[in-house]
């Protein structure tokens, strides 16, 4: 089902155009990831999806009454607030309390958070994006918006905060949209790609489509995954693997498939 239609939605201030005649849909479980390097809209158009910032010109429309959660690159928090009262904040009623608050410790236990009374004021800017992270996904939204969650972080934090977005995301079924510098999280973890080229879209499909144009995306300042010159290499030297690989997980299936039909 649709949530939200984009149609012709232009943004700009005085210096520069932020969005030029945007155009597409947002549908129901989805999971997109949305590339480009700085300055090209990017987070313009995650805040105008979310209500956040207004836009000159075109529509949005949403298909029924959509409810959006919108997780900022800095989020930031009252003085005083702890941990747990970080992570579920505004999302506890007589209801869920107990249900809520026993997800939220599992979360935080997962993230390394095991003092649920220490203050977030107190805490480094990725500590504080963890938590607020916890909080984003507890929120009972249908489209989830997440601007660069795993900025920052090493590899295996990248895997721990993806990780934990794909089980809610299965668990809720909600649509999640989210900002990645990393080709290689965007291609494991998204079934779309949006590429924002100086405030328009050049690309929106599915990952293996979109870096298939490895050599466009490089014009515009990005590349494809590793595991895509990988396999443009092996095909050069006479290798029968499939080029639009764009996993390990997928490019060691096609390169076994190719070494048994040897």
């Amino acid at each position: 089902m649709n949530l939200l239609t984009m149609e012709h939605i232009t943004k700009a201030y005085t210096d520069r155009v932020l969005l030029n005649d945007v155009a597409f849909s947002i549908n129901e479980n989805e999971k997109i990831g949305v590339i480009g390097i700085n300055g090209m809209g990017k987070s313009t158009l995650l805040k105008v999806t979310a209500g956040i910032e207004p836009y000159d010109e075109g529509k949005i429309s949403m298909g029924k009454q959509v409810k959006i959660c919108y997780l900022p690159q800095t989020p930031e928090f009252e003085e005083g607030t702890t941990v747990l009262r970080a992570a579920i904040a505004d999302n506890v009623n007589e209801l869920n309390q107990w249900t809520i608050e026993a997800d939220a410790r599992s979360m935080l236990n997962q993230l390394g958070f095991y003092d649920y009374n220490e203050k977030v004021e107190h805490m480094s800017g990725g500590q504080k994006k963890r938590i607020a992270l916890v909080n984003a996904l507890l929120t009972p939204a249908d489209i989830l918006i997440l601007d660069e969650p795993t900025a920052g972080l090493d590899p295996k934090g990248r895997d721990e905060i993806l990780d934990m977005i794909a089980d809610m995301h299965a668990r809720y079924g909600n649509t999640v949209i989210l900002v990645s510098h990393s080709m290689e999280d965007v291609a494991k973890y998204v079934d779309r790609i949006i590429v924002m080229d100086h405030g328009h879209v050049k690309f929106d499909d599915a990952p293996r489509q979109v870096f298939h144009h490895y050599k466009e995306l490089e014009e515009i300042g990005l590349a494809a995954p590793q595991v895509t010159y990988l396999m443009q290499e092996l095909k050069e030297k006479g290798a029968s693997v499939d080029t639009e690989a764009t996993t390990v997980e997928e490019a060691a299936e096609t390169i076994e498939k190719w070494l048994r039909q040897r």
